[in-house]
């Protein structure tokens, strides 16, 4: 069995979680939460000013930093409209590569507006979660 060092894995979190994106109480109906199941959006790192541009079908979230070409792809289950899993495909580091593939991102939607929503993020199996905005992107 393959034994991860804590802060490595913390670290890694962090890590795939900021590369994700991922703000409010009130859950949103079902019917508010499709609207965003599909299309492209962004998200704004306030801490950094980096901004990540996703596209999201049905079956794939494609993410990649603005003014970078480097691309993390992964798969998308749908668990209800307003919650899905993140499953790594291909795009980070080989050194984390064991970690992502042992643990989806479960994305919860929390709330949504005209143009954007707000989600909690966490990695399942870990105690650790980001909660953040995506907006509608043209």
């Amino acid at each position: 069995m393959k034994m991860y060092n804590s802060n490595k894995i913390i670290a890694a979190a962090i890590m795939l979680l900021c590369m994700i994106g991922v703000s409010c109480n009130s859950s949103p109906g079902s019917e508010d939460c499709r609207q965003y199941k599909t299309g492209k959006f962004k998200i704004r790192n306030d801490e950094n000013g980096t901004v990540t541009l996703l596209r999201r079908t049905m079956a794939r979230q494609i993410e990649v930093k603005e003014g970078e070409t480097d691309t993390l792809i992964m798969a998308v289950r749908w668990i209800n409209d307003c919650e899905y899993e993140l499953n790594y495909l291909t795009g980070i580091p080989d050194s984390m590569v064991d970690f992502a593939r042992s643990h989806p991102i479960k994305v919860q939607i929390l709330k949504t507006g005209k143009d954007y929503y707000t989600y909690n993020s966490s990695f399942k199996g870990l105690d650790f979660e980001l909660k953040d905005s995506a907006h509608r992107a043209e």
